[in-house]
């Protein structure tokens, strides 16, 4: 099997031409999927969820004083994207750059806050196949904003570590999130490099059984 029958490709939708820099405008292909948000408010004692389709309901989990994470799937919806980043004050070419699906993968560090962009990739066994999306990750002061194009289990663990309170998560600042959020993405590769090992593997050995006769 090729490597493009292996990654599911989707045809490419940028952004038009000319628009000014900062500008909230989708470049991705996952138009179809609406915009929701779950939001994490957690210390070592505490720890509050919700999921919604309004960004406003989240802005009162970073009010308390606690972690607070807020992870948005789909981007087709942008003014709820730009509405979170006015409130908690990313720079306009930073929503852009959540925004652009087919940017590269980059990390920007300014002040006292973290931006990362990469892909992320998730292997289906049952069909063999890898979904590739683009995923941004904001890390500021008891803050991470995580955005994907798509719903994604890549994150599913740490949020039962959250909920469960298992480890040091909830008792450390929002930079161990964050990072405990990459480790996972970075997990995902290893997946996909361990799946393709398998089918080098295969390949070798019906080569070999076909020299043998």
């Amino acid at each position: 099997m090729r490597y493009s029958e292996l990654v599911t490709r989707r045809p490419e939708h940028r952004k038009p031409p000319a628009l000014p820099p900062g500008s909230a405008v989708y470049a991705g292909d996952r138009t179809e999927l609406p915009t929701t948000l779950a939001a994490y408010s957690f210390d070592h004692q505490k720890f509050e969820t919700v999921t919604t389709s309004a960004s406003d309901d989240c802005f009162r989990f970073h009010e308390d004083g606690l972690t607070t994470w807020i992870h948005t799937t789909g981007l087709r919806e942008t003014e709820k994207v730009a509405q979170l980043g006015r409130h908690f004050g990313l720079h306009p070419l930073v929503v852009e750059d959540v925004l652009n699906a087919h940017g590269r993968s980059k990390l920007d560090q300014w002040g006292d806050w973290i931006f990362v962009t990469l892909r992320l990739l998730t292997h289906d066994k049952a069909t063999g196949s890898v979904d590739n999306q683009h995923v941004s990750v904001y890390i500021a002061p008891s803050l991470v904003l995580t955005f994907c194009e798509a719903p994604t289990p890549v994150f599913d663990a740490v949020v039962a570590r959250l909920r469960e309170g298992a480890g040091r998560i909830r008792s450390m600042p929002a930079d161990y999130l964050a990072w405990a959020l990459l480790d996972a993405v970075v997990d995902h590769y290893f997946q996909i490099v361990d799946a393709l090992d398998e089918r080098l593997e295969a390949i070798d050995d019906a080569l070999a059984d076909g020299v043998q006769q």
